[in-house]
């Protein structure tokens, strides 16, 4: 790889050669620290066009080489991403892959695919992408089935674990849906009711803010969602330990009138309580066209 195009190599026995063709003379790798084998294809970065993969090495062709990173190489000021960051730290990035998640690092941020959840297969805009900060790993290791890395800056080695807080601080975690118009951008709706599920196996605390076209104010909720806790158990008559099979489900009474776009934040800032959010589905009723 170069910064300005891709090449392949081949081996021919008898006589020793090793044949250079030109593979994709468009995209190049100027982000060494990217590449990574994901799936038996290879990954790499480009400072000017994000994140791609390599899906043959047959014949030349811009084919061969497939952007991957459009849900997360931002737009400024709008939703910054990737390729937001500058040069110097994403031509000095860093990259892992577990097994089932491709972490890449730029600076103190890092984005994960989650390609096992999210294979690509021709579309990148069906991925599943993660963003973290202060996570600034200059190297990356796996160990006791757990990912640990190095970072840049304070000389220490880091271990991911699923106990929903870093170095004993609440993790300030938020996801945010798109602006809902149900298809019918030239509708007034009224939306009635928000159902949601949350993971069975460990407490939750959720803050969904509501946001409409109408309301500059949002609307916050807060819902918790908890598995088994101590302070449930009043007697010990009255003590069981209830295992949850299915993800728990809750309902919303929202009643927004005469709105035409709808959007949900779900957010969580509590210390040991993880985002959960397995599903969410809003229900309404188109009422009267724009005028």
């Amino acid at each position: 790889m170069k910064e300005d195009g891709i090449y392949s190599i081949t081996y021919s026995s008898g006589s020793v050669t090793f044949p250079v063709s030109v593979l994709n003379s468009q995209v190049g790798c100027d982000m060494p620290g990217s590449i990574q084998i994901i799936k038996n294809l290879p990954v790499y970065g480009n400072s000017k066009s994000g994140l791609h993969i390599i899906t043959s090495t047959l014949i030349e062709s811009e084919k061969n080489v497939n952007q991957i990173s459009a849900l997360i190489n931002g737009t400024k000021n709008l939703r910054p991403g990737l390729l937001d960051e500058s040069m110097e730290d994403l031509q000095k990035c860093s990259s892992f892959d577990d097994g089932r998640k491709y972490y890449i690092c730029v600076g103190s941020k890092a984005w994960v695919w989650d390609y096992e959840a999210s294979p690509y297969g021709g579309e990148q805009d069906r991925l599943i992408w993660f963003y973290y900060t202060e996570i600034n790993a200059k190297s990356w290791a796996y160990i006791d089935r757990e990912t640990h890395y190095g970072d840049r800056t304070a000389g220490q080695i880091v271990r991911f674990q699923d106990n929903y807080n870093d170095f004993g601080a609440a993790i300030d975690a938020f996801w945010k849906s798109k602006s809902f118009d149900f298809g019918s951008p030239n509708w007034l709706k009224t939306i009635l009711d928000m159902y949601f599920s949350t993971r069975s196996g460990s407490n939750t605390t959720l803050t969904f803010t509501l946001e409409d076209d109408r309301n500059v104010k949002p609307k916050a909720i807060t819902i918790k969602s908890n598995s088994f806790s101590w302070a449930n158990a009043k007697f010990w008559s009255e003590l069981m330990w209830k295992v949850f099979r299915f993800q728990i489900s809750k309902h919303i009474k929202v009643m927004a009138k005469n709105t035409v776009n709808f959007q949900v934040t779900v957010s969580n800032n509590q210390l040991n309580k993880n985002l959960s959010l397995m599903s969410l589905t809003l229900s309404y009723t188109a009422d009267r066209k724009v005028r």
